[in-house]
């Protein structure tokens, strides 16, 4: 756990410093330590999305989501991966918003995503900000 730890800890001082080169690979570490946190995964799947990635990003996000399905968070960032990658992403967006019903990150994407049609939601997860990691 502690060698995860610190490989996730890495991982997402790169992230911060926009260096996803290193975060993937120290989120890979972190996996192959331990492969049963959701951490590193969205990590990954942020980091794809930014290489336009977007099904890479999907599954990344969905993995994140399966080890922890009661966080906000993985909801959130799968729905953003799944709306760069032209899939429906409302019904994340609206699980983001009940698992955490006064986030406003939450409940900013899931209301801009109601309003808007399938043509703009890119452009919708293109403005949403990232949750701080």
């Amino acid at each position: 756990m502690v060698l995860s730890q610190a490989r996730l800890d890495d991982a997402t001082r790169a992230f911060k410093a926009d260096d996803c080169a290193t975060a993937v690979d120290e989120s890979l570490n972190s996996i192959s330590m331990l492969g049963v946190r959701p951490e590193p995964f969205e990590l990954v799947g942020y980091c794809d999305l930014r290489a336009g990635q977007n099904p890479l990003a999907v599954r990344a996000m969905e993995s994140a989501r399966t080890r922890d399905p009661h966080d906000w968070q993985y909801a959130y960032g799968l729905a953003i991966a799944q709306a760069f990658d032209g899939q429906d992403p409302r019904a994340m967006a609206a699980l983001a918003r009940r698992l955490n019903p006064q986030e406003a990150l939450a409940r900013d994407l899931d209301e801009a995503l109601r309003r808007s049609g399938p043509g703009r939601w890119p452009r919708v997860a293109a403005r949403a900000r990232i949750p701080s990691q």
